[in-house]
């Protein structure tokens, strides 16, 4: 019984967190995407849809379209600001 008593050393502190800054990074990475607009060498206007890693996974002709792609694999789109 004693070894399921947390110490204040123990617990997650800023000094002492809970995750590796490379373990928080990480988080839901699999699963969320972001959409960003960019123009191809023959001067076309399309959008690019990357992982969090920034992975370019597919490219679409329309916003609607990318988030309708992003949706069809059950992957989360985030708005970059």
């Amino acid at each position: 019984m004693a070894s399921e008593v947390k110490r204040m050393s123990d617990r997650p502190t800023p000094s002492n967190p809970p995750l590796s800054m490379q373990e928080f990074a990480e988080l839901g990475t699999p699963r969320i995407v972001y959409v960003k607009p960019v123009v191809l060498p023959d001067g076309s206007r399309n959008f690019s849809i990357h992982a969090a890693n920034g992975e370019r996974l597919g490219l679409a002709p329309d916003y609607a379209r990318a988030l309708a792609e992003i949706r069809s694999h059950e992957l989360e789109p985030v708005t970059l600001h």
